[in-house]
């Protein structure tokens, strides 16, 4: 739950639309049934029910050296574009910036990471639209293309999503 949570957090403060009414729940639905299928048991279905199990779980979380050491290893990675360490901190402090105010605490980041976190958030926001124009004959519209479907159509939510 917690990467469908993030990447519906990155989503709302990073995409250029909207996310329709009832589409999380239908997001967090479709990742129950996958779970599911997996073994898992006892998955949220909505948006409620994960608040809820975080508010449940947290008590239990910790942040120890193998938490530290993962996000080390995350500060290093070599990615292979232009300004690859540019482009790993932008993206690394921007999914900081989405943190849950209690993770903040608990991995205790500082006012200074804060800051680059807020200012990160920003800048990624702002540069957006450069990414997906990059990302145009991407993973996502060759995807579209192998199915017989027009890539155009990512660049909207449809009038009505399918149940």
């Amino acid at each position: 739950m917690t990467e469908a949570y993030s990447f519906l957090q990155g989503y709302r403060r990073y995409s250029h639309l909207a996310l329709p009414a009832g589409a999380a729940d239908r997001y967090y639905g479709e990742v129950r049934r996958i779970a599911e299928a997996l073994g898992a048991r006892a998955v949220p279905a909505s948006e409620h029910e994960v608040l809820d199990y975080f508010r449940h779980t947290q008590p239990e979380l910790a942040c120890g050296e193998r938490s530290r050491v993962v996000l080390e290893l995350l500060a290093q990675v070599r990615l292979p574009v232009p300004a690859a360490g540019l482009s790993r901190d932008l993206f690394l402090h921007a999914a900081a910036a989405l943190l849950p105010a209690w993770a903040v605490v608990m991995l205790r980041r500082t006012p200074q990471q804060q800051r680059q976190a807020r200012v990160a958030a920003h800048a990624l926001r702002t540069i957006a639209p450069v990414f997906r124009a990059a990302l145009s004959d991407g993973i996502a519209s060759r995807a579209c293309r192998r199915v017989g479907r027009s890539p155009e159509q990512l660049t909207r939510w449809p009038a009505q999503a399918p149940e």
